[in-house]
C-alpha cells in the first residue's frame, strides 16, 4: 500500500475534458474560403474567442459544445509522403466532457463546413474515436484523450521522475505518469 501522502494526492488527480478525433484521406485540398488557410499547416476553427472560449468551457462543465472549437491539422500540404499524388489528409478534434460517449464527427465536420463550404465533398475515407477508443488504444489516456489528465500545477508536474523518488510510491522503477504517449490510428491512404 502506497503512503498515505501518496494516495491523497493521486485521489485529488483532475481528469481534463475527453477528446473526439478524426482523421480523413481526401480526394482533394480542403476547398478553405481564405485561400491563407491552405497555406496553414494547423487551423484553429471556432469563430470569435468568445465562441472558442463558450466550447471549451462546455466541455469542462460536463455538457457537450453545440458548435466545438476545433484544431485541424493538414500535414500532406507540407508532406507529400503523407498521401498518394494529388490526394490528401487531415485529423481534427474537439474536446467532449471527460469520458463521455458521444458521437462529434456531424459537429466537427459542420465546424470545417462553416470555413471550408465543399469539404464533404472531398473526403474518400473517415475515421473517428470518441474517449473510450482512445482509451483502448492507449491505457495512459483515462477517459480523456490527448494530454493524459489537466495539464497544469500539480497534475502536469507533480508527478516527475525525479519527484516519484523523493515522495512517490517506494519503488525501485521510477513512476511517470505524464510521460504518456499515444498513437494516432487514423483514415490512412494505402499505397499499392
Amino acid at each position: 500500500m502506497p503512503p498515505a501522502g501518496y494516495r491523497r494526492r493521486l485521489e485529488r488527480y483532475r481528469h481534463g475534458p475527453g477528446v473526439f478525433k478524426m482523421d480523413w484521406a481526401l480526394r482533394a485540398p480542403v476547398p478553405w474560403r481564405a485561400t491563407e488557410c491552405a497555406r496553414a499547416g494547423t487551423l484553429h476553427l471556432g469563430g470569435t474567442l468568445e465562441k472558442i472560449a463558450s466550447g471549451e468551457r462546455s466541455s469542462w462543465n460536463g455538457t457537450v459544445p453545440e458548435r466545438p472549437y476545433v484544431p485541424a491539422v493538414q500535414p500532406s500540404m507540407f508532406d507529400r509522403s503523407r498521401a498518394p499524388a494529388g490526394r490528401h489528409t487531415l485529423w481534427a478534434y474537439c474536446h467532449v466532457p471527460h469520458g463521455a460517449a458521444v458521437d462529434m464527427m456531424q459537429a466537427i465536420e459542420d465546424q470545417i463546413e462553416r470555413y471550408a463550404a465543399g469539404f464533404r465533398d472531398c473526403i474518400s475515407t473517415r475515421h473517428s474515436a470518441g474517449p473510450a477508443a482512445m482509451e483502448q488504444r492507449n491505457a495512459n489516456l483515462i477517459g480523456d484523450g490527448r494530454v493524459a489528465g489537466v495539464v497544469n500545477c500539480p497534475e502536469g508536474t507533480g508527478f516527475s521522475a525525479g519527484h516519484a523518488r523523493a515522495h512517490g510510491p517506494p519503488s525501485e522503477v521510477p513512476f511517470h505518469t505524464r510521460r504518456s504517449s499515444r498513437s494516432s490510428h487514423g483514415a490512412r491512404w494505402r499505397r499499392t
